[in-house]
Parts: C-alpha cells; structure tokens; sequence
C-alpha cells in the first residue's frame, strides 16, 4: 500500500496522531496536538500530561486515570475514550495503545488517537450510502456508551456496521472501475 493510500486509510477511520507516557508525561505528534491542545507546535515536546486533562470532561478524567494505573503497573494494552473541549468545539476521541516497560524498568505507553466525534452533515461528494455509514459509525459510539445490558444493541450495530462497511468498499471499487 502506497503511503498516500496509508494516508487516506487512516483518515478515513479518523486517525489523529499519536501519543507517547512515562508517568505524568505526555508527547503528542503535531497532528494530536493541533487537535488536543490547539497547537501543532507543541508537537514533539514533552509535555506535563495535565495540559490534557485539564481540557477533558471531568467524568472522562477519572476513567483516563484508572485505565492509566492499570496498564501503567501492569503493562499490556490501553484503551480509553474521553471528550477535550478546543477551540473547535467538543471532541470525542479513543487512546489506544500499549504499554510495555523500557530498559530502565520504567512504564511507556505509546499508541494513537482516534476521532469519534460524528460528522454533524453529510460530507461534500458523500453518496447517501456513505453519509448513512457515517450516521452508523456515531450510532455505534452511542451504544457503546450506553450502560450494561445492551450487548444485542452493540452486536447489531457491530454487524450493521460491517455491512456498510462492505458496501461502501463495494462501491468504491465499481466507481474505480474494478
């Protein structure tokens, strides 16, 4: 795969740039921090991880704290979801991840940043099986925020979703020509 093609994958499922911890640290890329913190220049600078938090929803605070502890002691993968306020508006983001211990015997997470915040319109030259997909994914991100005892929901909306997916690969190809 070409790395223009990489590009546009990765922007198709809402990529925004990566991260890296060690304890009350952060480096974001120059992507998340256009993103995060409103500044593309902060990118590559080691940063108190506060400068974060401090933007996230107060609720979505405590959940990046127990997921840090515990993949911070333990290591293995992380994965949270939180809501930052930027100058843009609200952001709903995904911190996926790992952490692993370096050669010092100290923690380090790296991983990327995924942007979950629904398309409010449909986006200029979207088929209306594209916008409907679109409709899906932000569907899907709701249910996943519901309480317990919505596993047929997240199931139905996982199986919608591929098939959207499926179709709107399908189509893809047919305006390609392939």
């Amino acid at each position: 795969m070409s790395e223009e093609r990489l590009g546009e994958a990765l922007e198709a499922a809402g990529y925004a740039g990566t991260w890296e911890r060690r304890g009350d640290r952060i480096v974001l890329d120059a992507a998340a921090a256009a993103l995060l913190l409103d500044d593309a220049e902060l990118g590559g600078l080691d940063l108190d991880a506060q400068v974060l938090t401090l933007r996230m929803e107060p609720k979505d605070r405590l959940s990046l704290a127990a997921a840090l502890v515990g993949a911070g002691l333990n290591g293995g993968r992380h994965q949270v979801e939180y809501t930052v306020r930027t100058d843009a508006g609200e952001r709903r983001l995904a911190e996926r991840g790992r952490f692993e211990a370096d050669r010092d015997g100290c923690m380090r997470g790296i991983g990327v940043i995924v942007d979950l915040t629904p398309d409010a319109a449909p986006e200029a030259g979207d088929t209306p099986l594209e916008h409907a997909a679109r409709t899906c994914m932000a569907l899907h991100h709701l249910i996943a925020e519901l309480p317990e005892g919505t596993a047929m929901m997240r199931k139905l909306a996982d199986m919608l979703l591929l098939e959207f997916g499926f179709r709107v690969a399908q189509q893809a190809t047919q305006r390609s020509g392939g």
